[in-house]
């Protein structure tokens, strides 16, 4: 048996999983514990590198204006150096193209209804760069190729785990507080269940979205336009869907999917052909030249699944459950990361004002669970809209007036500048839904500009002429 049990400071911590929420969790953590070890399935990283334990690493990633401001408290001056490593800033909605259910958003009035930046870079970089700050800690340690079985536990309170590398024996690594970061896959569920525990509710809602994405080098002729992000939403008429974003080292990462029956394929001929076949060509002409980088990878896991662990009857004191283990969401929605940020942030807080002793972790799950209420609520009432979608029951008549509702601000904040940055002010994750309900914003609804206002296709700056206008896009209301 391992005793990592005992600290001067206050005991020692197990992090199970060492993606972004573990690290983040064992940064937080490390604040107030004596040594955090984190538990990693994977090999050790030579460099950036895509991992199998992050299933959706080579697809599209983008940290919300809310995320990035949580995880810049959490760690200062992480985000320029995510910059300087080559990440992009995207000014909203003045430097995107996007094509809502209603058209394409005016930028030039969009511009005065700013609401922040998103940020996008590949994961194996961002992860790179997040877990080498958060290594500098003298207090925080990483094992890797190690899997957790089971959890140890004795009279209600965790006292570590059982865990084994690949080829070794199982062994006992001892601890009063035990954190499940360990992403989709979680087994925390079969392993309160062996310890005599109830198992937490479960609720899915799947729309049946997938997703194939590439990256490819932009062309020289990108560099002359004024967006830098494209995104193509679906409709019941053509329910596919496209994002292009910049990443590192002068390339796009292009993420093309499609509703339940209408999966985009994996090669590579067919796939840019998939982009043609938007609602939009833009996408499919700006990539059509450029030369790909990798190969199509497609993904199918995009169920929104939440744990309600904060409910348990009983649950043993120490354990708590955070990112991915306890609530996964749509990734198309791009949440997830923005609220592992929140979540570090937030434990943070808890741990300053309580400490890290007995009774923390209910406290902290009940955080967890306030922290994911906006987002769960928004990624699933969007993917409720589509018959395709199983599970979560099809909305009921508050639940459509206030679709019909966020419909109209959305169509608005195309060409409305309160609307706009009311609207992207909750999707950036900075305010909550509530936030489109003030006054002004319902007015703007209401009265509905943006039904009479028709925006112009996008013009390639390549492929403009002296009547064409940069930057302004267009589609059909």
């Amino acid at each position: 048996m391992t005793d990592i049990s005992t600290g001067a400071r206050g005991g020692r911590a197990i992090v199970i999983g060492g993606g972004l929420t573990g690290m983040l969790a064992a940064w937080a953590l490390s604040e107030v514990m004596d040594e955090v070890t984190v538990l990693e399935r994977d090999r050790e990283p030579t460099g950036p590198d895509f991992r199998p334990g992050v299933p959706q690493g080579r697809h599209a990633h983008a940290f919300m204006e809310g995320g990035q401001r949580a995880l810049e408290e959490l760690l200062p001056g992480i985000i320029d150096e995510l910059v300087e490593a080559g990440a992009t800033r995207t000014k909203l909605p003045a430097e995107l193209l996007w094509l809502d259910y209603a058209g394409w958003n005016d930028r030039g009035t969009a511009i005065r209804g700013s609401a922040g930046s998103f940020l996008t870079c590949t994961r194996p970089m961002l992860d790179w760069i997040v877990r080498a700050r958060v290594l500098k800690s003298p207090r925080i340690s990483i094992r890797h190729g190690i899997t957790v079985s089971a959890l140890l536990c004795s009279q209600d309170a965790v006292r570590g785990v059982v865990a084994q590398e690949k080829g070794g024996e199982p062994e006992e690594l001892t601890a009063p507080l035990v954190v499940d970061a360990s992403g989709r896959g979680s087994n925390a569920p079969r392993w309160l269940r062996e310890l005599g525990y109830p198992e937490p509710k479960e609720e899915l809602i799947d729309s049946g979205m997938a997703y194939a994405s590439r990256l490819l080098h932009r062309t020289p002729e990108s560099e002359k336009e004024s967006f830098n992000v494209v995104m193509i939403q679906p409709v019941l008429s053509t329910p596919r869907f496209g994002l292009l974003i910049p990443v590192e080292d002068n390339r796009w990462l292009v993420a093309l999917g499609g509703l339940r029956g209408y999966e985009p394929p994996t090669e590579s001929d067919e796939w840019t052909q998939f982009a043609k076949e938007l609602r939009s060509p833009m996408i499919h002409k700006m990539i059509e030249n450029a030369e790909p980088a990798t190969n199509v990878f497609g993904f199918r896991n995009t169920q929104n699944r939440r744990r309600y662990y904060e409910k348990l009857s009983r649950r043993p004191d120490g354990f708590l459950v955070l990112g991915d283990a306890a609530c996964t969401f749509n990734p198309v929605y791009g949440q997830g990361m923005s609220v592992a940020c929140f979540e570090g942030l937030a434990l943070r807080k808890l741990l300053a004002r309580h400490g890290a002793g007995k009774g923390m972790t209910r406290k902290a799950q009940k955080m967890v669970a306030r922290t994911i209420r906006n987002p769960w609520t928004m990624a699933t009432s969007e993917d409720r809209r589509y018959p395709t979608t199983v599970g979560g029951g099809r909305p009921n008549a508050l639940e459509r007036m206030l679709d019909w509702y966020v419909k109209r601000v959305s169509a608005e904040a195309l060409v409305n500048p309160v609307a706009g940055k009311a609207f992207f002010s909750v999707v950036m994750l900075l305010e909550p839904p509530t936030h489109l309900f003030r006054p002004g914003v319902v007015l703007a609804a209401l009265r509905r500009r943006g039904a009479s206002v028709t925006v112009p296709e996008p013009v390639l700056a390549g492929a403009q002429t002296d009547d064409d206008s940069p930057g302004i896009a267009s589609g059909n209301r």
